[in-house]
């Protein structure tokens, strides 16, 4: 069982609240989110042969969705899907497979974004039950030259290759938030949980910037503090599931959490901030509950909607279990004057 982390409930939240509206005052701006709609896909679905699930990144670019499954070879090889999108409706149009690289024999892919040029940024959480482990990595990769460089990652994130773990990350905890900036120049990481060591239960925010070279270096890390729980309930876990770019001096973070209480038992969900840079301030804007709890991991924005505001698309990983549908849902998000 994860260490909750307990911090001051100074955020409140204001809220003016419909079936499917919720209005939170940010800073001198109020974030409207109203849900367009939601799709799902059968955990039965194949395509190509290979079941659809596991999704859990998610990129809009080149006016396509792709998004990459967490498959560590159960169902199918390590692969991405091509997805056509239109009108709030999403279509597999093409299969991507990805083989691993050579100096990691298995991959457990959680983030992907697509970049101007074509290329990906990937990552993967690695597995610490194999002996010796294997550790995660960020990385570039591309459909004709295959693996490039990868995110020099601090030291203090990987743990001991055999024996006791004692420092660096959880297992299956690793980096699933990635997320870059519009001009491309500056790339955010968080991982779903703290490092071991880390005794303040807080988790690591690390900012990448390119040298005149073109060298990736980190430039900054910082700790973020999760959220608490409502009152009277219990959280058996909480972590970063996504993070999102949205402008500048500002991100999306999905904080994604198990409850349990005495009445309803298990209670999966997760609560969307919108974060500010550098101080990484947040605010709540929307809480994905009843009949949108899910388990939410991937997050990108899709294409601006008609009346102005920005498109906000999401995906369940179903985690390729029976009967548990994948399921898209998408929101409208509009900033208002308070």
């Amino acid at each position: 069982m994860e260490k909750l982390v307990l911090i001051s409930k100074s955020l409140i939240k204001w809220a003016l609240c419909t079936s499917a509206i919720w209005i939170v005052p940010l800073f001198s701006q109020a974030q409207v989110v109203e849900v367009l709609g939601s799709q799902k896909f059968s955990s039965a679905d194949t395509f190509k042969t290979h079941r659809v699930g596991g999704l859990s990144g998610l990129s809009y670019s080149g006016g396509f969705l792709w998004s990459i499954s967490d498959d560590r070879g159960m169902h199918g090889p390590p692969r991405f899907y091509k997805m056509d999108f239109q009108s709030q409706k999403v279509k597999i149009e093409d299969e991507v497979l990805v083989k691993e690289p050579a100096d990691s024999p298995v991959v457990d892919f959680e983030a992907l974004n697509r970049l101007n040029s074509g290329e990906f940024l990937i990552s993967s959480e690695g597995d610490f039950n194999k002996k010796p482990r294997v550790f995660p990595f960020v990385r570039f990769w591309s459909t004709t030259r295959g693996w490039g460089k990868s995110l020099p990652l601090p030291s203090d994130f990987f743990p001991e290759k055999i024996g006791l773990q004692t420092r660096g990350l959880h297992n299956n905890s690793a980096f699933e938030g990635v997320t870059i900036s519009l001009d491309e120049k500056t790339i955010y990481l968080m991982s779903e949980l703290p490092l071991v060591q880390n005794k303040k239960d807080e988790i690591e925010f690390l900012e990448y910037g390119q040298s005149d070279e073109g060298e990736w270096r980190l430039q900054s890390r910082k700790p973020y503090v999760r959220d608490l729980p409502p009152e009277n309930t219990i959280e058996v876990m909480r972590g970063i599931s996504e993070i999102l770019y949205w402008k500048s001096h500002q991100l999306l973070v999905l904080e994604r959490y198990v409850r349990v209480d005495r009445s309803k038992g298990f209670n999966f969900g997760a609560e969307l901030f919108s974060v500010t840079l550098p101080d990484l301030k947040k605010k709540k804007i929307f809480t994905f509950e009843n009949k949108w709890a899910g388990n939410w991991e991937g997050m990108t924005w899709g294409p601006d909607l008609s009346d102005g505001r920005k498109q906000l698309i999401l995906v369940t990983d179903n985690n390729f279990e029976k009967g548990t549908p994948t399921q898209f849902l998408f929101l409208a998000v509009k900033e208002e004057s308070k």
